[in-house]
Order: C-alpha cells, then sequence, then structure tokens
C-alpha cells in the first residue's frame, strides 16, 4: 500500500554547544506543495518502510506517516 505524504518539514544547520535546535529555520511543505521529485525521491529510496530509531532521540520530533 501506497502512503499518502501530507506534511514534510525539516530544519538544517550547525549548532553550538548550547545550542537549541528549534532555533534552526524550517522548511515545511504542506500537501500539494510537495515538489513531485521530492515525493518521487522519498518513494525510490523506501523511506516510508523504514522504522527504528536513528540518531539522537532527543534531537527533535520523529518522522510520522499516515496510511
Amino acid at each position: 500500500m501506497m502512503r499518502r505524504i501530507e506534511r514534510i518539514e525539516y530544519r538544517r544547520g550547525l549548532l553550538e554547544a548550547g545550542a537549541n535546535a528549534d532555533d534552526l529555520p524550517i522548511r515545511a511543505w504542506q500537501d500539494s506543495e510537495i515538489p513531485e521529485a521530492v515525493r518521487r525521491a522519498i518513494r525510490e529510496e523506501g523511506i516510508p518502510d523504514l522504522s527504528g530509531v536513528f540518531g539522537d532521540r532527543e534531537a527533535g520530533d520523529p518522522a510520522s506517516t499516515t496510511s
């Protein structure tokens, strides 16, 4: 079953010691704003099929999908 991507958001940047990730600029796309190239890359890489915990659990909100 193909899951529909409803929202993508990400932050990028470098944090100095003691800095808060919430201070980094955020880029968000809602449903129809998500570029087709991004949707295609997500499908081709199998991102929705990944599961588990990766990286720092305290770094931010986990990715979520809806069926």
